[in-house]
């Protein structure tokens, strides 16, 4: 999938980091979070979105506001770390500028760890996604695009209220079905040419959640360990190989 002259609804976008110094800032591997949240908003929503990395190819921050105006997206959802969050910020802010009304959404795991306070210092967003993002952000886009449910009661989507800005507390999202059933993420979403030039890895999600409570970690997958299918995993390495000839 190339973006060239495209549309898309839906945008979904890796935050890059502010400076690219060196060549290893430069990840071998597209990023899986948005692209498994692409995956899923395509089969649930049956709406195609576009997922963007623009760590691949070391896009400046510039580069990746023209790309995404480019898509005149209704939706654009950035995910996250606590290092880029004010990049994040900063495309969601230059986005809004050309695109006003377009709904914004912050994920990752800084949004897990500190929802309300991300809704405070950066009110560019619309919406943060607190845990795992497949099922809170296809009820986002069904709300959104197809007017069926509110965006006022999802799970895991905080929000301010519209009175007097208040913080909305919506917990946590809901949990997936089974990894299993969650199926591969969404490489087919992302320009191929990019992954072909770019990427000598592929990343595999095996299992999510972590019994341990460890004070630093924003624990998005929760403490419950799920697993997925050893044959299904053997299967998509074997997909990654024959269709990227990563190893």
């Amino acid at each position: 999938m190339a973006f060239v002259n495209q549309f898309y609804d839906v945008v979904l976008v890796e935050t890059p980091a502010e400076h690219l110094v060196e060549a290893n800032d430069q990840p071998p591997y597209p990023a899986i979070g948005v692209a498994y949240i692409g995956n899923y908003v395509e089969k649930v929503c049956s709406v195609t979105p576009a997922v963007m990395d623009p760590r691949l190819g070391r896009l400046t921050v510039r580069e990746t506001v023209d790309q995404i105006l480019s898509m005149k997206p209704k939706i654009l959802g950035l995910s996250s770390m606590t290092y880029n969050v004010g990049v994040a910020a900063e495309i969601s802010e230059e986005v809004k500028k050309q695109l006003p009304g377009v709904v914004t959404v912050l994920g990752g795991f800084h949004a897990s760890a500190l929802p309300e306070e991300t809704l405070r210092e950066f009110p560019t967003f619309d919406f943060v996604g607190v845990g795992e993002g497949e099922v809170l952000f296809s009820k986002l886009v069904e709300a959104t695009l197809s007017k069926k449910g509110t965006t006022l009661q999802i799970p895991g989507l905080w929000r301010r209220d519209k009175e007097g800005g208040r913080i909305v507390n919506q917990g946590r999202g809901e949990i997936p079905p089974t990894l299993d059933e969650l199926g591969e993420p969404g490489w087919h979403l992302l320009d191929q040419d990019i992954i072909q030039k770019y990427c000598t890895d592929m990343v595999l999600m095996t299992m999510r959640g972590c019994p341990f409570s460890c004070v630093f970690c924003a624990r998005p997958y929760g403490q419950i360990v799920r697993k997925r299918s050893a044959d299904l995993v053997v299967d998509e390495i074997e997909r990654s190989y024959e269709r990227y000839g990563v190893r």
